[in-house]
């Protein structure tokens, strides 16, 4: 099983590239078709979609440690706030890749 930190980390990389490869404005839109265009807007909404519920499954796991850490040694141990830092880093790019298919999503329409 892969460990949610490394979900973590890795869907945070996916995340950056996937938006420095959107912003660099890699594809030509004038050569793709416009069919072509609608399966990649399509695609890109699944994948964001599926990258936010990841995210916020790791959030709801680092939540849960978060609990558990601060019941054995303390609201304030450096653990505690390590699992809640990463809790709401989850949360923000589950968020941020919500709004990035909810984008694609209104050029499809």
């Amino acid at each position: 099983m892969i460990k949610p930190h490394v979900l973590l980390v890795s869907s945070l990389i996916l995340n950056a590239v996937m938006a420095v490869a959107c912003a660099s404005d890699f594809v030509d839109r004038a050569s793709t078709s416009t069919v072509g265009m609608y399966k990649y807007l399509r695609d890109q909404v699944v994948l964001y979609r599926q990258e936010a519920a990841e995210l916020r499954a790791a959030a709801k796991y680092y939540e849960g440690e978060a609990r558990q850490s601060a019941q054995e040694t303390g609201q304030d141990s450096a653990r505690t706030r390590r699992y809640r830092d990463f809790a709401h880093q989850a949360s923000v790019q589950a968020k941020e890749a919500d709004r990035h298919a909810e984008e694609y999503q209104r050029q499809l329409l």
